[in-house]
């Protein structure tokens, strides 16, 4: 695994935040940050097989997802 460091993360300021990066090929493509009432979209892991709060997903891996919507905020919920 290639770790990136990318100087744009930092400490959210509460729980309830999300940052996530997409990246391809090496290279940033987008980033979220922010509350899902105002990025419209919520992403959420269980369990504890993060490393300080980092959860890295790889597109091979096809990880599960359930999927709701509130109002017009779409949350993604990780299933093991």
């Amino acid at each position: 695994m290639t770790t990136y460091k990318w100087g744009n993360i930092s400490e959210t300021v509460s729980e309830g935040m999300n940052q996530i990066v997409f990246m391809k090929d090496g290279k940033v493509v987008c980033y979220l940050y922010g509350y899902p009432e105002s990025n419209k979209f919520g992403i959420f892991f269980e369990g504890t097989d993060s490393v300080d709060n980092v959860k890295i997903l790889y597109s091979e891996d096809n990880e599960v997802f359930d999927v709701t919507k509130n109002g017009d905020i779409v949350y993604l919920k990780h299933s093991k």
